[in-house]
């Protein structure tokens, strides 16, 4: 399944819905006060917020949405970003849900203000390792460096940039603009190129694996036991 797709602005398109206890409270206000109109513009919002494309678990099922018959639109076309019809809808919910949290006796109303901030509470999420190879402490600062694979949108990368002085053919960006000249295929390098790092240690065996067949021809010398492979036009490291 391919990361990106051509509606999507960048390499992940999620969206952050209000939380199930904000739902339910905004159920209750929409069948206490049989508010229907409300609710039916908050569903139409999630639903555009959905995108092109139905989607379950990531997979796409060829389902057309009406997020779809906005971008046929002279005016609306340029529409890129369905998760932000989301962001609005959740204000919504949270507005229903604060109604709804007006008309509880004070017991009840403190009971779910806790169960809100235990939703709300945010759990250890697993992160990159923040380490550099020591190789890219070596590097001189006037090196101009082409890192693979390299991509428009790879994040990796940023994760050290800061800590090492060499010059970089590309950056992150979250839209990448057309006119701008892209990064030159490897290795068919523009001559202003004069190193190539391939950091094996960022990915996992069958990724790495499938990166090893394609780049091992370029870097002879080096093994499966090796961090990093470099293709050095100076021959300093």
């Amino acid at each position: 399944m391919p990361h990106r797709l051509s509606w999507m602005p960048n390499t992940f398109e999620g969206v952050v819905t209000p939380g199930l206890i904000v739902l339910i409270s905004f159920i209750f206000i929409v069948w206490k006060k049989k508010k229907w109109r409300f609710a039916l513009i908050v569903l139409s919002l999630f639903i555009l917020s959905l995108g092109p494309e139905l989607r379950i678990f990531g997979r796409h099922l060829g389902i057309p949405l009406p997020f779809r018959l906005l971008q046929s639109l002279p005016v609306l076309n340029g529409l890129r970003s369905p998760s932000r019809f989301a962001i609005l809808g959740g204000i919504l919910v949270a507005t229903g849900g604060g109604m709804a949290v007006t008309m509880m006796n004070r017991r009840l109303k403190n009971f779910v203000f806790f169960l809100f901030l235990s939703e709300m509470t945010v759990m250890a999420l697993p992160s990159v390792s923040a380490d550099i190879p020591g190789v890219c402490y070596e590097i001189s600062p006037d090196r101009t460096v082409l890192e693979i694979p390299c991509d428009d949108n790879v994040r990796r990368y940023a994760l050290f940039q800061t800590a090492s002085p060499y010059v970089r053919q590309y950056a992150f960006l979250v839209r990448y603009p057309e006119t701008l000249e892209r990064v030159p295929e490897f290795p068919e390098m523009s001559g202003s190129v004069d190193m190539v790092l391939y950091h094996r240690w960022l990915f996992e065996d069958d990724v790495k694996a499938h990166y090893d067949s394609i780049y091992s021809q370029y870097f002879p010398g080096y093994t499966s036991e090796d961090s990093i492979w470099i293709l050095d036009r100076r021959g300093e490291i």
